[in-house]
């Protein structure tokens, strides 16, 4: 009975020794998203006030704003589940650049293999009325509460234009006039390692040249201001210049 007795103290000292050993579990921490904007088929940088001569329209083009939106982030970890930012939506402004590195607070501690999100604005808040932060109407990127938000919107000028410049308003959220472009991005080999204290950052590269790939050129089509097959094309040309380039951990 004496060597039961011992038998089963050693066994719960035992079990006592491994549960102690494990590890603590890893608090959340954060994820930022770095979009580095660029032009043509040289990857050359982009900045506004600044002469570009695309190169499939040969249109010389000077921006004097360059803004958008990107919204509902949503990270897919390498065990395939995914976690979604609350409220994210966030419009970068060209002339701002501190706009273009967003930041996901509270991210689950995890390995993430991979990013999706929204170039545009999703069609509930496009219906929602009146709202706050980015999406408050007084950022200029509001028609009026019945046709939404302007997903992208990019002013400038060019001697090619018979008006002396280009507007583009995009927009658009119904039916065939949905302009929104779901995009989404694997990391490769890397994943971006989360855990509290760490803060990896994705670098995203935009290519505003592609809002001309395959598209008339500003002599043809110089302005677009509400939702339609126009804003559309565009759309889904813009958002093949997204580009995912290097995570750092």
């Amino acid at each position: 009975m004496k060597n039961l007795f011992t038998g089963l103290a050693a066994a719960a000292m035992m079990a006592m020794s491994l549960t102690s050993c494990d590890p603590e579990p890893k608090g959340p921490g954060s994820l930022s998203l770095e979009f580095e904007h660029v032009f043509g088929s040289t990857n050359e940088a982009f900045n506004l006030n600044q002469w570009y001569v695309h190169p499939m329209t040969g249109d010389s083009l000077n921006f004097s704003m360059f803004k958008y939106y990107v919204t509902n982030v949503v990270l897919t970890a390498e065990d395939g589940s995914t976690w979604t930012a609350p409220e994210s939506y966030y419009l970068i402004d060209a002339s701002a650049p501190a706009s273009a590195l967003l930041t996901l607070e509270n991210v689950p501690a995890n390995h993430y293999t991979g990013v999706s999100f929204l170039l545009g604005v999703d069609s509930t808040r496009n219906v929602s009325g009146a709202q706050t932060g980015a999406l408050d109407a007084a950022n200029g990127m509001f028609w009026s509460w019945n046709s939404g938000y302007i997903f992208v919107k990019a002013e400038g000028t060019s001697p090619q234009a018979s008006m002396g410049g280009f507007e583009f308003h995009l927009g658009g959220f119904a039916a065939e006039k949905n302009a929104i472009q779901s995009l989404s991005y694997s990391f490769g080999n890397t994943h971006a390692m989360v855990e509290e204290g760490a803060n990896p950052t994705v670098h995203m590269m935009f290519n505003v040249g592609k809002l001309w790939h395959g598209m008339p050129s500003v002599a043809t089509t110089p302005m677009i201001h509400m939702p339609g097959a126009g804003a559309v094309a565009r759309m889904q040309a813009l958002g093949t210049g997204m580009t995912f380039e290097h995570l750092h951990n």
